[in-house]
C-alpha cells in the first residue's frame, strides 16, 4: 500500500504521461516538489523513486531542458544535485508561450500562401487569431501577477 505522499508523486507520474511525457518524468518532477530537502543527489532520486540511476540521469536532462529543475553542486561534493526553482513554473509557462507564439507565425505564414483556399484561409485566420489573444492575456496575466511573500520556516524549538 502506497503512503499518500507516494500516491501523489505516482499521480504526478500519470499526469505528464498523459501529456505525452514518461511517467518517470512525471514521477521524478513530483518527488523534487515533495521534498522537504533543498536538493537531491541522483542516488536519493533513484531510491526514492526505485529507479536506475541511468534512468534518473536522463529524466533530469529532460526536466532540466525544459526549465521545470535546476541543477545545483556541493562545494567539494562531485555529484550533481537537483531541485525544483521556486519559479519554475514561470520559466515552463513563458517556454509554452513561446512556443504558442512560434506556431502562430508559422500559421501566419501559411494564412500568407496565394495558393490556400478561402477556407483553409478562415481556418489558419481562426488558429492565428486564437494564439495572438492567448499571447496577449499571458503577457497582461505576467505583468500584473505577484507571488506570495516567502515565508521563512524556523525550526521548532527542541525540549
Amino acid at each position: 500500500m502506497l503512503s499518500p505522499r507516494d500516491k501523489l508523486i505516482e499521480d504526478f507520474g500519470l499526469f505528464f504521461e498523459n501529456y505525452g511525457l514518461p511517467r518517470i518524468f512525471g514521477r521524478m518532477y513530483g518527488l523534487l516538489m515533495l521534498s522537504d530537502e533543498p536538493h537531491l543527489s541522483l542516488e536519493q532520486i533513484a531510491e526514492g523513486l526505485k529507479i536506475s540511476k541511468a534512468s534518473a540521469s536522463t529524466m533530469a536532462r529532460q526536466l532540466q531542458a525544459m526549465t521545470m529543475i535546476a541543477k545545483s553542486t556541493v562545494p567539494g561534493d562531485r555529484r550533481d544535485y537537483y531541485r525544483v526553482t521556486n519559479d519554475s513554473h514561470i520559466k515552463t509557462m513563458h517556454m509554452k508561450l513561446n512556443a504558442a507564439l512560434a506556431l502562430s507565425s508559422l500559421i501566419q505564414r501559411g494564412a500568407g500562401l496565394k495558393e490556400v483556399s478561402p477556407q483553409t484561409q478562415a481556418r489558419l485566420e481562426r488558429t492565428r487569431h486564437f494564439y495572438d489573444e492567448l499571447a496577449v492575456a499571458i503577457d497582461h496575466f505576467f505583468e500584473n501577477y505577484r507571488p506570495p511573500q516567502e515565508v521563512e520556516h524556523e525550526p521548532a524549538p527542541s525540549g
